[in-house]
């Protein structure tokens, strides 16, 4: 008999309930935590200016992650594909968002280049590139 494979074992221990649950916990507790801000923003009438504002934020983080997508690519040498640049890409800005800013999502970038198939020592230095590439010039200006 065969062993189950590891996508089928995560897809058994998923459900629906296990997802929601935790999704309107937090949501609870969220607007728990913000509901006298929300009270505060009771004067805010949307109007096309507010739309269009909003709109061209949206716009500027699909552009800024779409050039992450383009980075990885380049840096990667096309060792990576298109999809899987897209994927290291979002993972990474999710491990970012969910870890402290000193651990931050560059020991989990590492990690999701190696799944990709890149090397260790590749994964690193691509990732080290990608910091300096982010943070080395901002101490001269």
């Amino acid at each position: 008999m065969s062993q189950p494979s590891n996508d089928q074992n995560l897809r058994k221990g998923l459900s629906r309930v296990k997802l929601l649950l935790p999704t309107l916990l937090s949501l609870c507790v969220i607007y728990y935590l913000f509901k006298d801000d929300f009270a505060a923003a009771e004067g805010f009438t949307w109007t096309t200016k507010a739309t269009l504002a909003m709109l061209a934020a949206l716009f500027m983080v699909f552009i800024r992650d779409a050039a992450y997508v383009v980075r990885i690519k380049i840096l990667s040498l096309s060792e990576l594909s298109w999809r899987s640049s897209f994927n290291t890409v979002m993972l990474w800005e999710f491990a970012s968002a969910l870890t402290p800013t000193v651990i931050g999502g560059s020991a989990f970038a590492v990690l999701i280049l190696k799944r990709e198939g890149m090397t260790l020592g590749r994964s690193v230095a691509t990732i080290l590139i990608t910091a300096l590439m982010d943070d080395g010039m901002g101490y001269y200006y």
